[in-house]
């Protein structure tokens, strides 16, 4: 069993107080119900109160009537309790309610009348709550707050961005992070000059958030961008929810081009399919670029491609741009959303893009008989256009193919070398 801190033996002693005031309360209602009753107390009278000839002088008054202390009363959605510290838990040093079984809890706050109560929370609408509690418990008009980070939600982020790197580096040669000689140890010192910044919730990297990793094992990304933490998913925060139906498909399509799709009950797609059939939206631009699909960031996140995700991920956070990340072919138009989802999912084509391709036809049609050129038939320039995305594929695997037969071949030439060297030793 856990040894109880002094907190813990505290709050104990505080209960026990509280029960024994209660106790003493109820024996005297009872007595004074059976003097009402005009009944008598003791035994052989089937009686069960407290002895009405009983000394009491011997027991004084508690602390609860003493000193008037009361279980503070909690309406708010936060977590109140008496004490609370920092302690070592699961993955790293976390705030914790110490009270008798307590635990970590996620929004908490102190309620001791000290002058200095200390809070946790996860979420961006409990600041408000945090602000107001001090100013409510220490009587007082003007407080300072202090900002920690969750620290035990850095080191499982720490834990993920390992374990990432582990898989993407599985069965190559892991770099060497020794320290060779660099002079004395003061020489190795170097001075801080700045706060760390804000560290990735599901890779732990401090050169982006949330909102700009790739790096995911699931396929997708999960907990929530605005946020920046795992606590809960994007479409599960109310910045979410206030945001319209072209701002949603914005965030999930369109600033998720050529990257892992974020997680949410209702996938990107159908998103999608409401924004093309919804009559509020029309006039709005229809999005050109695709999320990846799961199993095309989960190909990345193993490994498989020309470069490691962490790679791809640094030049990403260095460049900004979609360019230097690999494309998914099969997430190329909208021919290939119908065919990878909406097909799947029973929904029809979207007439407004039939009127979309109208146009364009027309347009194309217009243009090049004015400059006297020949109109190409669009389903044959799709079709080329699907040939050419085909053999590009079938071109970058032929390419890891032959990358794979150049290593097998350099590891045949070192198993016969080692064969000949043996050979000779055994001669």
């Amino acid at each position: 069993m856990r040894k109880k801190t002094p907190q813990q033996k505290e709050m104990a002693r505080k209960g026990f107080e509280r029960r024994d005031a209660k106790r003493q309360q109820n024996q005297g209602n009872f007595s004074a119900h059976g003097q009402q009753q005009d009944r008598q107390s003791g035994a052989g009278h089937r009686n069960m109160g407290r002895d009405k000839n009983r000394d009491m002088t011997s027991i004084g008054p508690s602390l609860t009537s003493k000193h008037g202390i009361q279980k503070r009363s909690n309406e708010s959605g936060m977590s109140s309790f008496d004490p609370m510290e920092h302690q070592n838990w699961v993955t790293g040093i976390d705030r914790v309610n110490t009270s008798y079984d307590g635990g970590p809890q996620n929004r908490i706050v102190t309620s001791t009348h000290t002058n200095k109560p200390t809070a946790k929370a996860d979420r961006p609408a409990d600041g408000n709550e945090i602000a107001a509690t001090p100013l409510t418990i220490l009587n007082t008009s003007q407080v300072i707050d202090t900002f920690d980070a969750d620290l035990a939600s850095i080191a499982k982020a720490r834990q993920r961005r390992i374990r990432a790197e582990a898989d993407a580096f599985l069965g190559q040669p892991r770099k060497g992070q020794t320290i060779g000689a660099q002079g004395d140890f003061q020489n190795r010192v170097t001075e801080v000059t700045q706060l760390a910044k804000v560290l990735c919730a599901e890779c732990g990297s401090n050169t982006h958030t949330l909102k700009g990793c790739i790096t995911t094992i699931s396929g997708s990304i999960r907990g929530c961008i605005f946020c920046n933490s795992m606590s809960h998913s994007t479409d599960n925060c109310g910045e979410f929810n206030d945001l319209d139906l072209v701002s949603k498909v914005k965030l999930l399509v369109t600033d998720r081009a050529s990257k892992p799709p974020i997680f949410t009950d209702t996938a990107w797609s159908v998103w999608l399919h409401r924004f093309l059939t919804a009559t509020n939206t029309k006039g709005q631009p229809i999005p050109e670029t695709f999320p990846w699909t799961v199993n095309f960031a989960r190909h990345i996140y193993g490994g498989k491609a020309e470069k490691s995700v962490q790679e791809y991920q640094s030049d990403f956070d260095r460049a900004q741009s979609i360019g230097v990340l690999p494309r998914d072919w099969r997430m190329q138009s909208m021919k290939d959303v119908f065919t990878n989802f909406w097909e799947k999912e029973g929904r029809v084509w979207p007439a407004r893009l039939d009127s979309l391709s109208s146009v364009t036809k027309a347009s194309t049609g217009a243009t090049t008989s004015g400059q006297g050129a020949e109109s190409a038939d669009s389903s044959t320039i799709e079709e080329i256009r699907r040939l050419g995305e085909t053999v590009i594929r079938q071109a970058m695997q032929l390419g890891e193919k032959d990358r794979e037969i150049e290593g097998l071949k350099k590891e045949n030439q070192r198993l016969r070398k080692e064969n000949e060297d043996l050979k000779k030793g055994l001669a």
